[in-house]
């Protein structure tokens, strides 16, 4: 009993010291936003103070954004924490940080219905969960897949422990949330469901309808059936306003944008297709390929090199990337085969199945885009994949010999507590050298609130940045009013318009620097690199006053800001 009581109190403070570690900092590790953490942030405050998001449209259910049409919940969520502590990254970020510490909650209690009540193991992988890599990393970085994990894997825990209808019920209203929350959920929930109605009607001896019965619509039969698949129903009608702005198309360009069949085309490589009719070539046939990456794609999410510490470009290169790891644990993912054997050889068991339900629909959004391997568009998986690791680690610690076993535990405790420290300091304090303290650097963060004391004083700012969506950073560090911004909406490039959507409002332009030709510009603000901007030339120029030079975290030149009077 008083054992039992102890676990409970060091749960508790798992809990709250995870949850300190992802609200610790937030406005300085990572050192600045990227560019769709900005763009989350300025909408919530665009909807807060107009009711419209940054397109002036009125309370959408997806922010038009960069034309990817990022689904709305997260600043919606955001609204609260942006109203009290103001439009800052830690009131963009703390939705996050809170649907992470919540995720770690529902592995914890996952883990207890998956290995039969135990507390001990419940705990265990409620520690497990607490130091993983991507755990930490993702609830530190406004991400609107972190917030959809939270409400997916509630979801698959009311399926877990389902026994009524009603469980069935309230799964799919969180199934619901994550499809607002992220893109790649409207694939796997609905898919998850599906494969869990497969499931669970596969176990019912009884439950068989003949074609001729159905024919005669003989109510039991159909009564159950309505009641089996409920539950996808429900879905449906709850995101149905995901589903008529189908009709729109604009919703689908995400899709478009990532997709492996635009991305990978002509899938053979071009020297062996025929070039008269690329479907008429042979053996190099252009399905063969495409398949070929599909199941590429899928196995890539089950490889312990992928999982533990393989880092690919366009991950190290994004706000995705984890320095020193890729998403899982060295130690863990060593023992994800183990666990993920386990469970394929007992297929048959009920909790099992779902489990690879699990992973299979997590992965599918993620394999028909062109990258090999995307842990964002995947992370709905990593609860799962943090549950086979540990299963993995129970499997090989029951085969130890007794005298082992409690050495192997004092080694345990040992290795967590280094893991602990070395990810918290490794996220909150070297990652941010890593990535040069700023996904996008630029100065942004200094220098848009430097550049908002003296732009109303000149007639014009001309901004040169070779960032994508550069213009975001100056809404978001300025708090810029929305309702300004409003104003320009019929000069922002084309739905469905891809790469740098900047676009000239107020009294910014973006644009290139030519200070041979700008120079003779009178009243204006630049704001540039120090190759577009040389400091030398430009401080000859009577009239001209260097503002500032900026610098990245690392003391690299950043930015520099002059102004022509």
């Amino acid at each position: 009993k008083y054992f039992k009581l102890l676990l409970i109190i060091a749960s508790v403070l798992t809990i709250l010291i995870s949850l300190y570690f992802r609200v610790r900092w937030l406005e300085i590790s990572p050192h600045t936003v990227g560019f769709d953490e900005a763009a989350l942030g300025y909408n919530t405050y665009s909807l807060l103070e107009t009711g419209k998001d940054e397109h002036g449209r009125k309370y959408p259910h997806s922010l038009a954004s960069f034309n990817d049409y990022k689904p709305a919940m997260y600043a919606y969520l955001s609204m609260p924490f942006v109203k009290s502590l103001g439009l800052n990254q830690t009131s963009t970020r703390i939705v996050s940080a809170i649907a992470g510490t919540i995720t770690i909650i529902l592995i914890g209690l996952i883990s207890y219905h998956f290995f039969s009540k135990n507390i001990i193991l419940a705990f265990f992988a409620l520690l497990i969960a607490a130091v993983q890599p991507w755990s930490l990393h993702y609830s530190r970085t406004a991400f609107e897949s972190n917030l959809a994990v939270a409400s997916f894997t509630a979801g698959v825990l009311l399926i877990l422990t389902s026994r009524r209808i009603k469980s069935e019920l309230a799964a799919a209203f969180f199934f619901t949330l994550s499809m607002f929350s992220y893109h790649s959920a409207r694939v796997a929930a609905p898919l998850f469901l599906l494969l869990y109605l497969l499931i669970k009607v596969s176990g019912k001896k009884n439950f068989k309808i003949s074609l001729r019965k159905l024919g005669k619509m003989e109510l039991p039969p159909v009564r159950r059936l309505v009641k089996t698949i409920l539950p996808l129903i429900l879905l449906f009608i709850l995101t149905l306003p995901i589903w008529l702005s189908l009709k729109e198309g604009l919703i689908l360009t995400r899709l478009r944008q990532e997709s492996a069949l635009k991305r990978l085309y002509p899938y053979a490589p071009p020297e062996l297709i025929n070039p008269k009719n690329l479907w008429l070539s042979f053996p190099a046939h252009p399905l063969y390929y495409l398949a070929a990456n599909f199941i590429g794609h899928f196995f890539a999410y089950f490889s312990p090199i992928n999982l533990g510490s393989r880092v690919y470009h366009w991950v190290r290169s994004s706000p995705q990337h984890i320095a020193t790891f890729s998403v899982v644990g060295w130690g863990e993912c060593l023992f994800f085969l183990i666990g993920l054997f386990y469970l394929m050889r007992n297929w048959q068991q009920k909790k099992n199945k779902i489990i690879l339900a699990w992973i299979i629909s997590g992965i599918a959004p993620a394999i028909v885009t062109w990258n090999w391997f995307h842990p964002l568009r995947s992370l709905s998986i990593y609860p799962a994949i943090t549950l086979i690791c540990i299963l993995g680690i129970l499997l090989v610690y029951k085969l130890l010999p007794r005298v082992i076993k409690a050495i192997a535990i004092l080694g345990f405790i040992g290795l967590f507590l280094m893991q602990a420290s070395y990810v918290i300091n490794n996220e909150l304090v070297y990652n941010v050298y890593e990535s040069h303290g700023e996904y996008q650097p630029g100065g942004f963060k200094e220098g848009a609130p430097e550049l908002a004391k003296i732009q109303d004083n000149y007639d014009k700012v001309i901004i040169e940045t070779p960032h994508a969506q550069g213009y975001i950073f100056f809404l978001f560090y300025q708090s810029f009013p929305p309702e300004i911004l409003h104003q320009f909406a019929k000069y922002r490039k084309l739905p469905g318009t891809e790469g740098d959507l900047s676009f000239d409002f107020y009294k910014y332009e973006f644009r290139k620097i030519y200070w041979p030709e700008d120079r003779k510009l009178k009243r204006t603000i630049f704001w540039g690199s120090s190759f577009s901007l040389p400091i030398k030339e430009v401080s000859q120029e009577p009239d001209v006053k260097i503002i500032k030079e900026f610098k990245s975290v690392l003391g690299y030149p950043a930015a520099v800001m002059v102004a022509k009077d």
